[in-house]
């Protein structure tokens, strides 16, 4: 008991530190609740919204001691420590004043780093004049599961690409780049140009199934709006014209729908002939760095281009190597 009692007087003095824990820490949390309540402190938490009217719930992971990094997930890094998360001694991941070396989650950063190893920037996406929500989300949640490093829309005047909780985030992790209705035909060129084979969703005599296609090269799947398909200037420059065949009285799907199928195809024969990227070999060396930079640190990254100033180094560990200013927040 001794050994508790020295532990608990190295937390802050407020009511709850003054205490010395007992064997069953969730007991010691909720008296320790009731201290701060009675003292004008008020916790917002689960079940207690506005931190007013019963104590605070005893958080499951305090169960076994003070957690961890690992215990405390995937939480943002950054930011001010509000006011009545102040003197628990509980680590929290705010970070308040001149930011030292600020390190992810060991755990996050290895995530991140595991999901932009096997992005490959040899498979894309073209959607010319796809502009409905639902349809650009679900697309761009298709590309991010089969790992695509980054997607174009073509959109009309006017026309903004938008998402909605469909997406879950995709857009984050997958860049759409975005074009005017004039700038189709030199996308599309410069694709070519690049090394690209165009596969264009557009029912003609030259059409053939999808599945007879090999998209183990680089590939760009190029897709038009449900009701009109490709533009005429779209489907001249497509190299191969493709069709999903249907059994059904319908005689098409849903782009996303398609677009997903057409995706999981080339992932299926890349994985059988071994050329899914495991190391990071599907990004080009140059972008690597800078798009981990971006996944872990967004706001620092969109900070850095504001200033004209380059990304902060990185090391092993996901750390930002050098110091920034505090008004500045850093969140994943």
């Amino acid at each position: 008991m001794a050994g508790q009692g020295q532990a608990a007087g190295g937390i802050h003095g407020d009511a709850f530190g003054q205490q010395q824990l007992a064997l069953d820490p969730v007991t010691a949390f909720a008296a320790g609740g009731k201290a701060d309540l009675a003292a004008g402190i008020h916790h917002p938490m689960p079940g207690n919204r506005r931190g007013q009217g019963q104590a605070p719930q005893g958080p499951a992971h305090l169960a076994r001691g003070t957690p961890n990094a690992d215990q405390l997930g995937d939480l943002a890094v950054g930011g001010e420590l509000a006011a009545g998360d102040l003197g628990h001694g509980i680590p929290y991941p705010l970070i308040k004043g001149v930011l030292p070396p600020m390190p992810l989650l060991p755990r996050r950063f290895e995530r991140l780093k595991a999901v932009l190893d096997r992005r490959m920037g040899d498979l894309t996406v073209v959607l010319e004049h796809v502009d409905k929500p639902h349809n650009l989300s679900a697309i761009l949640r298709s590309c991010d599961a089969v790992g695509v490093l980054e997607a174009h829309v073509v959109s009309l005047a006017g026309r903004t690409p938008t998402f909605n909780c469909t997406a879950k985030g995709s857009e984050k992790w997958v860049p759409l780049h975005r074009h005017s209705d004039g700038d189709c035909v030199a996308l599309l060129s410069q694709l070519k140009a690049q090394g690209f084979r165009l596969y264009g969703t557009h029912l003609s005599v030259e059409a053939v199934d999808y599945r007879q296609c090999d998209f183990t090269g680089p590939s760009a799947l190029v897709l038009g709006a449900e009701k009109w398909g490709l533009s005429a200037a779209a489907a001249a420059l497509v190299d191969q014209p493709i069709v999903i065949p249907m059994q059904g009285m319908v005689q098409s799907l849903n782009v996303s729908v398609a677009c997903a199928t057409l995706l999981f195809e080339a992932l299926r024969q890349r994985q059988a002939a071994g050329v899914v990227p495991h190391h990071g070999e599907g990004v080009p060396a140059e972008r690597y760095g800078p798009l981990l930079f971006e996944w872990a640190y967004p706001e620092v990254a969109a900070w850095c281009r504001k200033e004209g100033r380059p990304y902060p180094a990185l090391d092993g560990d996901g750390a930002i190597s050098e110091s920034l200013p505090r008004t500045l927040k850093l969140r994943c």
